[in-house]
C-alpha cells in the first residue's frame, strides 16, 4: 500500500475484542461497496521504548504489533472472503496518523472501545481527534440487537440536506434497509429544567414543524432511493436521550458532525458524548 495514499475503507485494529468486530463490519461493508480495506495499527510503543530498552524488548513489541495485525487480518478475510485487504502499521499519534490516512479513504471504522492505542477511544483524545477532524465518515462499531432493524438518522431544522442524510439513505440503500428520519424537539414539561409545562398550542406548532421536517428529507430519499423504505419521526424530548433511546432495535445510527441549532454540534458537545457512548448500535458521524 502507498504510505500516503488508503482507498476504500480504514480500520483502526488494536488487538482487542471490539476492534475486531469493528474489522469484520468493515469488511462486510467494504465487499457490498466493492471497494478495498486497509487494516491500520498505529502505535506509539516504538517511540516511548526506541534507545531505551535492550533490542530485544523492541523486538518483542514488533511481533506483538505482527500478531494484532496478522490476526485483523484473518478476521477481515473471514468475513468477506475474496475482499481485497491492505495492511498499514505506524508508529506515532494514533489519532493524528488515521485523520492523516483518511484523506483518500471512504470511510473510517473504529471499535467502541479497546485494550491500547485506541484503548477508551470515544472517551479520550484518539476519539475527540477523529469526531473533529476526519475528513470523511467515521463509523464507531458496538454489537445490535438487531442487525436487519431501520437506520436511523438525527436531523435538525436547518439540515434535511446534511451530508449524514444522504450517508444514511445510501447505507440503507446498500442493505436493503429501512430508515427512519427523526427530529427531537424540546418539551419543557414539568420535572424538566426549564420547570413548567409548554402551552397545548405551542406544543402542537412545535410538533409540526417537526413533521415539516421530517418530511422534507424523507420525501427526498424516496425519490433518489425509490426502493428504500423511509418515514419522518417528530419526537418530544431532550435530543440525547431521545437518539439513543431511539436506536435500540437499529442497525446504524447516523449523526452530523456540527451544525448551528438542535441537533447541531454533535461531536462539540453533550449530545454527541451520550450518543456515541450510549447508543444501542453503531454510530457514524458525518461531517
Amino acid at each position: 500500500m502507498s504510505e500516503n495514499v488508503v482507498q476504500g475503507l480504514l480500520v483502526g485494529v488494536d488487538g482487542s475484542e471490539q476492534g475486531l468486530e469493528a474489522v469484520a463490519w468493515a469488511a462486510k461493508e467494504a465487499a457490498v461497496r466493492g471497494r478495498q480495506l486497509t487494516v491500520c495499527h498505529v502505535t506509539d510503543a516504538r517511540a516511548a521504548t526506541a534507545g531505551q530498552h535492550p533490542p530485544d524488548l523492541v523486538a518483542a513489541l514488533d511481533r506483538q504489533v505482527a500478531e494484532v495485525v496478522a490476526r485483523a487480518l484473518a478476521q477481515a478475510r473471514e468475513a468477506a472472503p475474496g475482499l481485497r485487504v491492505e495492511e498499514y502499521v505506524a508508529h506515532g499519534s494514533p489519532g493524528r496518523e488515521l485523520v492523516r490516512l483518511a484523506a483518500h479513504a471512504d470511510e473510517v471504522v473504529l471499535g467502541h472501545r479497546g485494550l491500547g492505542g485506541f484503548a477508551e477511544l470515544l472517551l479520550g483524545s484518539v476519539g475527540g481527534q477523529l469526531a473533529a477532524h476526519a475528513p470523511v465518515p467515521v463509523t464507531i462499531v458496538r454489537p445490535t440487537t438487531k442487525p436487519e432493524g431501520p437506520v436511523l438518522v438525527g436531523i435538525d431544522h436547518t439540515h434535511d440536506d446534511h451530508p449524514a442524510l444522504a450517508h444514511a439513505f445510501r447505507h440503507a440503500a446498500r442493505h436493503g434497509l429501512g430508515i427512519q428520519v427523526l427530529y427531537a424537539f424540546r418539551d419543557p414539561t414539568p420535572g424538566t429544567a426549564v420547570g413548567h409545562p409548554m402551552p397545548e398550542v405551542d406544543y402542537w406548532r412545535a410538533r409540526q414543524a417537526a413533521e415539516r421536517c421530517c418530511a422534507r428529507p424523507s420525501h427526498r430519499g424516496r425519490r433518489t432511493f425509490p426502493m428504500c423504505r423511509s418515514s419522518g419521526w417528530p419526537s418530544a424530548g431532550p435530543p440525547p436521550r431521545t437518539l439513543v433511546d431511539a436506536s435500540l432495535g437499529t442497525s446504524l445510527l447516523v449523526v452530523g458532525r456540527r451544525g448551528p441549532a438542535g441537533l447541531a454540534g454533535l461531536l462539540l458537545g453533550s449530545v454527541s458524548q451520550t450518543v456515541v457512548r450510549h447508543a444501542h448500535c453503531s454510530t457514524a458521524v458525518v461531517g
